[in-house]
């Protein structure tokens, strides 16, 4: 069962990958509302677009990460090519 989101949460100051991403989980099986609060609050917390973006990818499989690139209009293998890049520069 779908969440409405903007029922349940304040979307109006939230960036365009928030509320997407927002939209993607509330879409998965066994998604609860519980769940949905974790998520709204660590998307909150990282500010920033690419930074949402990028926790994004690590928490979803490949294909609703891909179905939120789509729904922003991202190349999801340009986006997965530069959080490789990213991650291993960071490990250095």
């Amino acid at each position: 069962m779908k969440i409405d989101i903007s029922e349940h949460f304040e979307t109006s100051s939230i960036s365009d990958v928030a509320y997407a991403a927002m939209l993607t989980f509330s879409e998965m099986e066994n998604v609860d509302l519980s769940y949905l609060h974790d998520v709204y609050e660590q998307l909150n917390a990282e500010k920033h677009w690419l930074l949402q973006l990028n926790w994004c990818h690590e928490k979803m499989d490949n294909q609703n990460f891909f179905t939120l690139c789509k729904s922003l209009n991202y190349d999801p293998i340009e986006l997965n090519q530069a959080f490789n890049v990213i991650k291993r520069k960071s490990r250095r």
